[in-house]
């Protein structure tokens, strides 16, 4: 099975780099993007397997990242699974009305997040 690419869009560096780990544990390719311009850059040029986003970052945040990719034919395929410290219930909905295929909440087990992770893109 080819390696799986996920880029993983978040502004805290320890936390990322966090991510980073527990998915490189997994086998999967990582990129990191600091910031939603940042993932969209990216996207413009790279289609990851499956995009990890945080909600609250310093330009355009989650919600409408997500919101742009199933907007976009090129990347509305892509799962993207959101990772953030927003756990009401408000914003758990939000996201699964704008189609994520999994919403995680900080702190996470990075085991675990792994673990999910495979399941969404099996």
């Amino acid at each position: 099975m080819a390696e799986k690419s996920i880029l993983v869009v978040e502004d805290e560096p320890d936390i990322s780099l966090l991510i980073k780990r527990s998915l490189d544990m997994k086998k999967f390719k990582v990129r990191r993007a600091q910031s939603g311009a940042g993932a969209l850059e990216f996207l413009a040029k790279t289609k990851p397997d499956l995009i990890l986003l945080d909600i609250m970052m310093p330009d355009i945040d989650g919600f409408e990242v997500c919101k742009r990719i199933k907007q976009n034919p090129d990347h509305e395929h892509i799962p993207v699974v959101f990772l953030t410290v927003r756990s009401n219930k408000e914003d758990i909905r939000r996201g699964q009305a704008l189609g994520a295929a999994g919403y995680f909440t900080k702190p996470f087990d990075p085991f675990k997040l792994g673990d999910e992770i495979e399941k969404i893109l099996a």
